[in-house]
């Protein structure tokens, strides 16, 4: 099992810009404690880091990169240091879902995305395939092949595809070393635990 929050719902338009989640255009609510990779100019002394609550494991202590909520950021500025957010920026990441150039996406600026819902139906083209074939081959057991730039679902030529089931996208509050949706897409009803 792996605990994640869940950020967006079957039907929902999920989008990341600049690091800020956004459901159906709107801003969501960010975390209490939502993190983000900083580089400090200079390494913090052990001691700092435990008056800053700051998880040693949470980054390369080596080179001064902290995961830090906005309350250690802040504490961190007030002792005179200066940090840097190492962001994705606008840097394509082949790590990042749906894994292909045509979507050049990163942790921090992702989508927009529909997230599947069951009942609704989706458009399938060489672009869209990318987004929904492991739901429809893996998810939702369904044989799916790509030849000569057709589609093929149950050895029957498609361009649409109707989900069978809702899907849900997960994230974690560690913004930029959290493995989730972004990295290995949605999760369907059916792998969810709890």
């Amino acid at each position: 099992n792996y605990v994640k929050r869940c950020v967006g719902l079957p039907g929902d338009k999920l989008a990341v810009i600049n690091g800020q989640l956004f459901i159906n255009d709107k801003a969501a609510e960010n975390p209490k404690n939502m993190q983000f990779s900083y580089e400090c100019d200079v390494p913090l002394s052990k001691k700092a880091l435990k008056n800053l609550n700051i998880n040693e494991e949470d980054g390369s202590m080596t080179y001064g990169i902290y995961c830090l909520n906005k309350e250690q950021k802040n504490s961190i500025e007030k002792m005179g240091h200066k940090l840097k957010c190492r962001m994705d920026g606008n840097d394509y990441d082949a790590a990042i879902f749906p894994h292909d150039p045509r979507y050049p996406w990163n942790k921090d600026n992702f989508g927009p995305l529909l997230i599947p819902q069951k009942g609704v139906t989706v458009e399938l083209n060489d672009s869209t395939i990318v987004l929904y074939e492991k739901i429809i081959r893996n998810y939702e057991l369904n044989d799916l092949r790509v030849t000569d730039g057709k589609i093929y679902i149950n050895g029957k030529v498609a361009t649409s595809y109707t989900f069978q089931q809702n899907s849900y996208f997960m994230m974690g509050d560690n913004r930029h070393t959290s493995l989730d949706s972004r990295g290995w897409g949605f999760v369907p009803e059916d792998h969810i635990v709890g």
